[in-house]
């Protein structure tokens, strides 16, 4: 099922969810003062964490 990162139920801690054709990542969502959001992703490479913005 594909569903939008809009449409998540993301809670402060993040949520586990499976990209197509890579894998687990963890989303957080980042809510600004005047209503707009951010949403970011991470996952473990090797011995690194990477966070990319979605």
């Amino acid at each position: 099922m594909i569903k939008r990162v809009e449409d998540l139920q993301i809670t402060e801690q993040g949520l586990i969810v499976t990209l197509k054709e890579f894998g687990k990542v963890k989303v957080f969502k980042r809510t600004f003062k005047h209503g707009s959001c951010r949403y970011y992703a991470s996952f473990r490479y090797g011995e690194s964490n990477v966070t990319i913005e979605l």
